[in-house]
């Protein structure tokens, strides 16, 4: 089973990739667009008419989608600017534990960067 990554690799920009680093454009049911700000979680700050999201590094989601698992996360390790994320996404139902050794085992690199990764 492929595990792919959305993310920035080693500069700003976010992409789809496989383990070898190669970028790609679609995987299964996702294409960089698809990915981009959709799975990490939102947390809202509470107060006001106007409701800011909170992007926490720290935490992750897990999300199913079209026969595939989604775990995503909010990530500014290589690009600072607000909005930046991260998933790994593969086919099939997984736990969260499960996504995080699939791809800590094909990412190593990345997830030794996130803040999220436990």
């Amino acid at each position: 089973m492929t595990v792919y990554y959305f993310g920035c690799w080693n500069q700003a920009g976010h992409y789809l990739h496989e383990p070898s680093g190669k970028t790609i454009h679609a995987a299964g049911p996702f294409t960089d667009g698809s990915l981009d700000g959709t799975f990490p979680p939102h947390i809202h700050k509470p107060g006001g008419g106007y409701r800011e999201i909170l992007e926490d590094e720290t935490i992750a989601s897990l999300a199913y989608w079209r026969g595939w698992t989604v775990l995503a996360m909010w990530d500014r390790s290589v690009d600072k600017r607000g909005g930046c994320n991260a998933a790994f996404v593969a086919e099939g139902e997984h736990t969260h534990a499960e996504m995080w050794a699939l791809a800590r085992q094909n990412y190593p690199q990345i997830v030794a960067r996130l803040k999220a990764a436990p």
